[in-house]
Parts: C-alpha cells; sequence; structure tokens
C-alpha cells in the first residue's frame, strides 16, 4: 500500500471518528485560518456552516470569547493550561475547552454542560472500541505488506495471491466500516431525510431485494418480497432508506441457515406503512435483543463466529427510522428466525 494510500484511507478515518462524536472539534493554525472541524462543531455553535480550511475564524463562530481565548493560545510558542470557555446558545449551556498546540495552533472541544462526565464516557468509550475495530485489519494489512515487501513470501505465485486476497478482504471490511461510520455521523449530525420526497416502498424495496437475490442464492437462501396492493407513499430520503433495507436484509442473509428463507413484506397498518424483514436465521437470545442497536455490539456465540460484519448496521437502521419520525420492533427466538418491523408515518391520500 502506497504512502498516499494510507494517508488517504487514515484520513478517511479520521473523519469518521471525529463525525461520530456528539461533541465539537475545530483546528486553527497559528494565524487563527480553519484547519478542521466536524460535523458536531457547527450544529453546537448554531450556525449552519464554519469557513472551509485555510480561511479565517474570526468573526464566524459568534462567540468573540471563545475566538479570543482561540487566537492567545493559537499563537503561544511555550505549553499553556487549557481555557474554559462558557457558551450560551439557543437557551443551552455549553463548554468549550479550548487547547494550545504549542505554536501550531489551537484546538476547541464543545461540550454539553449538562452531565459532561456522562458524556465523556460515553464518547471514550465509543472511541475505545472503535479504535480497537480499525486497528486489527489495518495491522494486519501491513503485517502481510511487510512479507510482501521483504520478499518473505518467496515466488510461489498461489502464496502471494492468497497474502494479496486477504489484504483485499481486510481494506473492504475497514471501507464497509467507514461506510458505516460515515452513514451514523450523517444522522447525529442531522444530515439525513433532507431530500425528501413521496416514495412507493414496494418498488424501492424490490429494486434492493433484486440486487441482494444474488448473495442470497450463493448462501442457498430464498428470498421473497409481496406488498399489500394500494399501498400509500410515504416521505422520505431515497438514499437513507436504501441503506436502511440493504442493512436488514445483509443481516437477514448473513445470519440465516443453510436453505433458509428471507421474507420481505409491505403491508398498511393504519397510519402507517410497516415493513417487515423476517428470516429463518440463527434468532436473538431475549437477553441481547436490546443490545442489538448499540454501536459495535454483536451477539456472541458460536453461531455468529466468523460472520463478518461491522456491529453498525442496526445502530444506523435505527437512527435513520427515529430521522424519518418512523419506529422499528424486533422479534426474535433463538433457532427459529427474526423479525424486523419498520413503521414509517403514512402520506394521505392526495
Amino acid at each position: 500500500m502506497s504512502t498516499l494510500l494510507q494517508d488517504e484511507l487514515l484520513g478517511r478515518m479520521a473523519t469518521a471518528i471525529f463525525d461520530c462524536m456528539d461533541d465539537g472539534v475545530l483546528v486553527v493554525d497559528p494565524d487563527g485560518r480553519v484547519l478542521f472541524y466536524n460535523a458536531a462543531a457547527p450544529r453546537l455553535l448554531g450556525i449552519g456552516r464554519l469557513p472551509n480550511p485555510g480561511e479565517p475564524i474570526a468573526g464566524a463562530t459568534g462567540q468573540p470569547e471563545l475566538e479570543r481565548a482561540m487566537s492567545a493560545l493559537a499563537r503561544g510558542s511555550s505549553p499553556a493550561p487549557p481555557v474554559l470557555c462558557n457558551l450560551c446558545v439557543g437557551g443551552r449551556n455549553l463548554v468549550a475547552r479550548v487547547c494550545p498546540a504549542c505554536g501550531a495552533g489551537s484546538a476547541v472541544l464543545i461540550s454539553s454542560a449538562a452531565s459532561p462526565s456522562q458524556d465523556d464516557r460515553a464518547s471514550s468509550g465509543f472511541i475505545a472500541v472503535l479504535s480497537h475495530e480499525l486497528r486489527a485489519p489495518v495491522a494486519a494489512i501491513l503485517s502481510y505488506l511487510d512479507v510482501l515487501v521483504a520478499g518473505l513470501a518467496g515466488a510461489d505465485q498461489d502464496q502471494l495471491r492468497r497474502m494479496l486476497v486477504r489484504c483485499s478482504e481486510r481494506a473492504k471490511g475497514l471501507l464497509a466500516l467507514i461506510d458505516d461510520l460515515l452513514g451514523i455521523s450523517q444522522v447525529t449530525a442531522g444530515q439525513v431525510a433532507k431530500h425528501l420526497e413521496p416514495l412507493a416502498l414496494s418498488d424501492l424495496v424490490e429494486e434492493v431485494a433484486d440486487l441482494m437475490r444474488a448473495l442470497a442464492q450463493d448462501r442457498g437462501l430464498t428470498l421473497t418480497t409481496s406488498a399489500q396492493p394500494g399501498l400509500p407513499l410515504v416521505m422520505a430520503d431515497r438514499g437513507d432508506i436504501v441503506r436502511l433495507v440493504t442493512n436488514l436484509l445483509s443481516n437477514a442473509i448473513k445470519y440465516n441457515r443453510p436453505g433458509g428463507h428471507v421474507g420481505v413484506a409491505l403491508a398498511r397498518a393504519g397510519q402507517w406503512v410497516r415493513l417487515d424483514v423476517a428470516d429463518t436465521g440463527i434468532g436473538i437470545p431475549s437477553a441481547e435483543q436490546s443490545k442489538v442497536w448499540d454501536e459495535f455490539y454483536r451477539v456472541s456465540s458460536p453461531d455468529t463466529k466468523g460472520v463478518p460484519g461491522t456491529g453498525l448496521g442496526l445502530s444506523l437502521v435505527k437512527r435513520v427510522v427515529r430521522a424519518h419520525n418512523g419506529r422499528i420492533e424486533l422479534d426474535s427466538t433463538p433457532g427459529v428466525g427474526s423479525t424486523f418491523r419498520v413503521y414509517l408515518p403514512a402520506l394521505p391520500a392526495s
């Protein structure tokens, strides 16, 4: 892997990590020009956007005290203690912690003043788990590449190919993790559901199912779809609903049994359109069903060992459902299968 590609991959990882944080992060250089900020920073500051990298921060935050602290610490050439600024944005109390970088600029962490210790623990726990999930595949890729660069694999073409295939598989896993992280960060930052349009869920579900049928067949499964006639439309963001359906179908296929079945059904349920994704897979123990929505949580059992996944798919699904003012339910029995039910508000008939 070239240095340029490594830098690009690490840059995407860093952006994904910071954009998943509820706290805002803002970094400026010694001259007060923006170097970086995450998705939460402008949202917490109550502004539409911050200046682009390379542009001055002065006057952009609406917080003169914060900008004075950033400017003073950004120019310092010796270590200095962080400066705490108490902010009030839209009636919400915030704390901005401004830290110097010894001549390289200053960095700001913006967080809610309410229950900071709880927020810090949650952010720290998320980053710790994420770091572990990122480190393992990167370390594996680098170990294989070190062997190849050093010529230790010899001239055995089959051996070389096996090592390259493993590198490719690990890299694809990383990209899947990054894609899920970016999806979650968009939901967290309120960036989903901003391209709302009337959608016929039956057409959209059929499109996704067509793409997933080959994967189901490869695993010896049947995938069927059905829709109640005359279903109302829903007002939704097409890309996010595609992601939701894709994640539910992917799980139903991955955690199924050979010769099993995946069924997708759409029906009217009062003022809702209900989407059911049912499988005949391994099921989820009742004690773990409330945890499957957590980031990086995966059911631990002999049946799930070796099944690829990031542990982020269902967390993303639940966030998308909430962003569309819907709800989601889970009905699962170990050894029998699982059914996920998504309810989205139906548009009234015109």
